[in-house]
Order: C-alpha cells, then structure tokens, then sequence
C-alpha cells in the first residue's frame, strides 16, 4: 500500500506513520513510513495520477515506483513510502493511500510457502511402494473374483456332484464317526456298500 498522507497525532511531525513488521519479518521495533511531499498538501479525492511499477516479487525490503500526478510531475517512492500487508499502523491516526499489489500479489502471499516435509526420502519411497502393492493388490483380487465369477457360470452346475470313489466303485452317502479303538478321539469312517 502507497502511503499518501497522515494527520499530526500528539508530537508525531505530518507526513510520518510508524508501522510494526512482526508479522512480515519478525522484527517488533517501530519503523517510519513517510508520505511524499507532493501530495500532503492537495485533497485526496483531488489526486489523479497513474502508477508505474515494478512486477510483484518476493523482496521485501525493495521497492522503486513512479507515480505521475496530473501527467506533468513524476513522484519516486521507495521502501520508505510503502505500507505492506501485514504491517500494523502505531501511533497514527489515519492514513491514506492506494493499494497497489492486492490478492496472490503481495509480498506477504509471495513469501508464504508451506513448511518443508520432515520426512526421509526412504519414508516418502516406502509410502509410494506401499501405495502401489496396495492398488496391485486390489486389481489382483477384482481381476480373481471376475475369473472366478466366469468359472462358477461355466462350472457351476457340475459342483453338486461328488466324483464316485475309484477304490470302492460306489457314490459315499455320508461320513459316520465312531470311537476309534485306539487313541482317543473321533475318527470318519465310510459306511460299507451293502
């Protein structure tokens, strides 16, 4: 935000704002913002002008930009005419300005990335391989369940019928256990053909 102008507050000199940059760098001093003197003495609603400036960057400590009122004078500002966002006004009473970079554009969303992963690189390729035996794992058992499926269409009616006995020649017709005589315990044992 360009800095325009400021009213006296107690002994604090016209043209000067003080703004606290905690949230932008960390530092809890005082630092002195001042308006420019070519536009303290005319109205607000009465400037009129065009701003050329720099592209967004991450810099936070730079700025260089022209301002030319009414097409005739070209007013510099620099880093001691800005209020960024994040900065907090002290000892001010009110301030006007123009806010130049707004949105993803301003130094703070520009300085603001995510925290670095505190992972290892065998933690970050463990995870992605388990991922992946996971997904085969998965197409292994829908890939099982659909063969299976077709299976049981061309086979399922033969399931039913047990295969006759090669030794005895006879279908069982169930399992009957008896006491061993033997050891303890039941053991199965196939009735005899009659």
């Amino acid at each position: 935000m360009m800095e325009v102008g400021e009213e006296e507050v107690d002994s604090t000199p016209p043209g000067v704002a003080y703004v606290q940059t905690i949230n932008l760098d960390g530092e809890s001093n005082l630092k002195t913002r001042y308006a420019k003197q070519e536009t303290m003495p005319t109205l607000a609603e009465a400037l009129a002008g065009v701003i050329k400036c720099e592209r967004p960057n991450r810099n936070l400590y730079g700025f260089l930009t022209t301002v030319d009122l009414d097409g005739r004078r070209a007013v510099s500002l620099g880093p001691s005419n800005i209020m960024l966002r994040g900065c907090e006004v002290k000892n001010t009473a009110w301030a006007i300005g123009v806010a130049i970079y707004t949105g993803r554009d301003t130094k703070v969303m520009l300085n603001s990335y995510g925290a670095p992963s505190k992972r290892s690189r065998l933690e970050t390729h463990m995870n992605r391989e388990t991922i992946m035996l996971a997904v085969v794992l998965f197409l292994l058992c829908g890939i099982v369940s659909l063969l299976a499926d077709i299976w049981l269409g061309d086979h399922g009616d033969e399931l039913g019928v047990i295969p006759p006995s090669s030794a005895r020649g006879t279908f069982p017709s169930r399992t009957t256990r008896t006491p061993r005589t033997t050891g303890t315990g039941w053991a199965p044992r196939w009735p005899s053909p009659s």
